[in-house]
């Protein structure tokens, strides 16, 4: 039977949130582990007064391997950017904002689940 547990974003630090840049900022690496997936669940917010296009980067930069969402100004709220992404062979997820944007103007917070298939 699998087991779960619940870890942080391996880019983050104590479970703090990561601020996205024109550069990339690395979110999350899976595992290499052949019988362990990572189940992402991602959120976005948006303090600044302008909205901001974020590009999560999912292993890649070309399409199909990227999604473009906006997030809205000034927004309290937690919004919910990707929910169940299941990733494994060390795939990374990296966020970027355009280079017009303010760096750190999007934050990231989030999970992830780790299921090893063989437990």
């Amino acid at each position: 039977m699998p087991s779960v547990s619940r870890i942080l974003l391996s880019g983050s630090t104590d479970g703090k949130q990561l601020g996205a840049t024109d550069a990339g900022t690395t979110i999350h690496v899976a595992t290499s582990d052949a019988d362990t997936l990572d189940e992402l669940h991602l959120c976005a917010q948006n303090p600044t007064s302008a909205d901001i296009e974020l590009t999560l980067e999912i292993g890649g930069s070309s399409a199909p391997d990227f999604r473009t969402i906006s997030v809205r100004a000034k927004e309290a709220a937690l919004w919910v950017v990707r929910g169940d992404l299941v990733l494994a062979n060390g795939t990374a997820v990296i966020a970027k904002v355009p280079s017009s944007a303010e760096n750190n103007g999007v934050v990231l917070s989030g999970f992830c689940n780790r299921i090893v298939q063989s437990a």
